[in-house]
């Protein structure tokens, strides 16, 4: 039995399935680890310097976190020896003279729980992990829509080499982290648009999602382009929009 896909508009079968060597996809996908492998490896020899006034914001609250417990930042020139942010512009103070990021608090959360590991360099392990992440969901984004290998392949390698990829991943700031979640939610999201069963990988979507929002608000961004999407592809309408939701109490 064969169907029309509605993403993609190619004979699959009737259970979604596209025929795609699997031998040549795990030769892609071994690329793509390679190529992590090497970003990983990046992280212990790139620069630690700060390029941003944003990154000083992260990075000073990943180490009052996981010193303090406390996303207050200590005040002070000895605790903050950078000019830039005695201007009040990132450093938020409260009626108490106590300061605070204005970001949210992903960022900080994650470096906590990797500075006492290693250091400030944790965050770029981290960003090259989530480099890996978006290459693999960019790979499976690119391979349901084109069902062709090559475009997949040639996409990732686009986005490894002709994009801000490698700035994001040897930096403090959290665009890396939030791309993958970002991308992982895209992914999940076009999954469930096929699905009969759509509810589990729209929650998931949504989930991630979440994740992204919590590392950057310009991540809701997505929020509205899943929902045109979905009222116009999916499947199973009332499981995907449910699922998704589910990420606004959680």
């Amino acid at each position: 039995v064969e169907r029309r896909d509605s993403l993609t508009f190619k004979q699959v079968d009737a259970a979604g399935a596209i025929d795609l060597p699997r031998d040549a996809v795990a030769r892609d996908r071994l690329i793509l680890l390679l190529i992590g492998m090497v970003l990983v490896l990046g992280t212990f020899f790139a620069s630690r310097g700060i390029t941003v006034i944003d990154e000083i914001i992260y990075l000073v609250g990943a180490q009052a976190l996981q010193a303090t417990g406390s996303l207050l930042v200590d005040n002070g020139y000895v605790a903050l020896p950078f000019a830039e942010t005695t201007f009040g512009t990132f450093f938020r103070p409260r009626e108490d003279g106590l300061l605070a990021s204005q970001y949210p608090l992903g960022q900080s959360v994650l470096g906590a729980v990797l500075h006492p590991l290693l250091g400030p360099r944790g965050l770029y392990v981290l960003h090259a992990i989530a480099a890996v992440v978006t290459l693999f969901a960019t790979y499976a984004v690119a391979l349901r829509l084109f069902a062709d290998r090559q475009v997949a392949l040639w996409s990732c390698l686009l986005l490894a080499v002709g994009t801000f990829l490698m700035e994001y991943v040897y930096g403090y700031w959290p665009h890396m982290t939030s791309v993958a979640a970002i991308m992982v939610s895209f992914s999940l999201a076009l999954k469930a648009f096929e699905a009969e069963r759509a509810f589990l990988p729209a929650i998931l979507s949504g989930l991630a999602l979440g994740v992204a929002l919590v590392l950057r608000i310009d991540s809701l961004l997505l929020l509205p382009v899943l929902a045109v999407l979905a009222l116009v592809l999916a499947h199973r309408f009332g499981a995907v929009v449910a699922g998704g939701a589910i990420w606004l109490v959680t």
